[in-house]
């Protein structure tokens, strides 16, 4: 399966009117041309003008023949005459990794997490989510949804979703997976030879009712 990560960068105060119209008149093209998605999200905290949501397809040919009938559907001719509401998209088009559940989520919270590995690294990463990340996950409530990488782009990037009940739960359980002291036995053993992380980022989503 090959999926696809899009960000929508709504205009500032446009972020309500943009969900109104892709839930009422894009998702419907989307469902005519076999674009399914696993959901959609807008963020928790943060700057509050972002629409999230993953795509997936069987592979390449499909996601072009879905979105070339997509754009040639007459009922996206009106829209691209309506006023704008989206400043910029981002896209990312990835790959589950082979330690990955097949993703699926009505998890009311979810969050995303980027983790770009230092150069030569990726694999002990890799490694390291496989053989214990994910079980210790499962043992604090972390409750893992998918794992990617990127298919064109950074080969050094994992993309991963793990999903909550609430946001307080968020909190607990990662308190209590940082404090385990077999994560931080795990962690000095992967890092004995220096760190595996550049960069982390992460964005905390609530499930919007378009994901029904």
């Amino acid at each position: 399966m090959l999926y696809e990560a899009r960000t929508y960068h709504a205009i500032g105060g446009k972020i309500g009117p943009l969900i109104e119209r892709i839930s009422s008149r894009v998702v419907p093209i989307f469902k005519r041309h076999g674009i399914d998605a696993i959901g959609y999200w807008t963020e928790v905290i943060g700057e509050g003008n972002k629409l999230f949501y993953i795509l997936r397809y069987a592979d390449f040919a499909d996601r072009e023949a879905r979105w070339s009938a997509f754009q040639s559907d007459p009922d996206l001719a009106g829209l691209r005459s309506e006023p704008v509401l989206l400043d910029y998209m981002e896209n990312r088009l990835l790959r589950l990794t082979a330690y990955s559940p097949t993703p699926d989520t009505t998890d009311p919270v979810v969050e995303i997490r980027i983790y770009d590995a230092l150069p030569g690294k990726m694999a002990a990463l890799n490694a390291r989510f496989a053989e214990h990340t994910l079980g210790l996950f499962e043992r604090h409530g972390i409750r893992s949804i998918g794992y990617w990488t990127e298919e064109i782009g950074t080969s050094s990037r994992l993309f991963y979703m793990v999903g909550y009940p609430d946001v307080g739960a968020r909190q607990r359980a990662w308190d209590a997976f940082l404090g385990d002291a077999e994560w931080q036995r795990v962690r000095g053993e992967s890092e004995a030879d220096g760190p595996l992380l550049r960069k982390v980022r992460s964005s905390i989503l609530t499930r919007l009712p378009i994901s029904l």
